[in-house]
C-alpha cells in the first residue's frame, strides 16, 4: 500500500487533488490558509489562542481542486490529506 500524502505548512501539491481533512496541531495564534494554484482560497482554519486546539477540518465531499494546492500557516503543526491517499480514506 503506497504511504499516505499528506501535504504540510509550506508545501504544495500540482494537479487535480481531493481535499479529505485538515489538521492542525500544537498552533500558534493566527489563520491557517488552504490556496489552489491560482490564489483562489479553498479553506481557513483560525486559531484565537483560546487554550484549545481547532478540531479538524473533514470535508465530506471532499474539496476538490483541479490545479493543485499550497498551504501556508503561521506555525504548528499542519496536514492537509489528500482524499483516497490512505485506507482511511483521508
Amino acid at each position: 500500500m503506497a504511504p499516505p500524502q499528506i501535504i504540510r505548512k509550506g508545501g504544495s501539491i500540482n494537479g487535480p487533488v481531493s481535499i479529505g481533512k485538515i489538521h492542525w496541531a500544537e498552533p500558534v495564534r493566527g489563520t491557517v490558509t488552504i490556496k489552489d494554484a491560482t490564489n483562489a482560497v479553498l479553506a481557513t482554519m483560525t486559531y484565537s489562542g483560546s487554550g484549545q486546539e481547532p478540531l479538524a477540518l473533514t470535508f465530506n465531499p471532499p474539496l476538490q481542486s483541479s490545479t493543485g494546492v499550497h498551504v501556508s500557516a503561521p506555525g504548528g503543526d499542519l496536514h492537509v490529506y489528500l482524499q483516497g491517499a490512505s485506507s482511511s480514506g483521508f
